[in-house]
């Protein structure tokens, strides 16, 4: 897996919300806000999610997904940057096609990430599924310059 960008490592490494983007089957789109955690190793992307959720629903019907993770600058758009991820979702079910020990190290992960919740809280998310994003592309900007990474 090909080493990307500092200024990308930097958005995902310092930036604590992703907003997920899915469709529904009328190809209505959903955006959640959600927590993640970057695989540097081969770009993957883990959010925690619910099985009953609307997004897994449409990831069920069209695994494609886009998320957005961005630094906002109120005084200054042009110092606005951020990265868009395409790629293709997949539902990590314990015992089902994640090992239960996996799936509690990846919520540890978490817990590691996000340092100022409480042990209980991502716990109190009633998360009983991952997504697993696999990057096909993404695209960078500053301002109102854009590149682009296929991967």
């Amino acid at each position: 897996m090909s080493e990307l960008p500092i200024n990308i490592l930097n958005i995902f490494s310092q930036m604590h919300f992703a907003y997920l983007c899915t469709v529904n089957a009328q190809k209505f789109p959903h955006i959640t806000p959600m927590f993640y955690f970057f695989h540097q190793e081969n770009n993957h992307i883990t959010l925690l999610s619910q099985l009953k959720s609307a997004k897994i629903r449409n990831i069920q019907t069209d695994s494609q997904v886009c998320l957005v993770i961005d630094k906002r600058d109120p005084a200054n758009p042009f110092n606005n940057e951020g990265i868009m991820v395409e790629g293709t979702a997949e539902i990590m079910i314990p015992q089902k096609n994640i090992m239960k020990d996996d799936f509690e190290s990846t919520i540890n992960q978490f817990k590691k990430r996000y340092p100022t919740m409480k042990d209980n809280t991502i716990d109190s998310l009633l998360t009983d599924c991952l997504l697993n994003v696999s990057s096909s592309k993404i695209i960078y900007w500053k301002g109102p310059n854009f590149s682009t990474i296929t991967l």
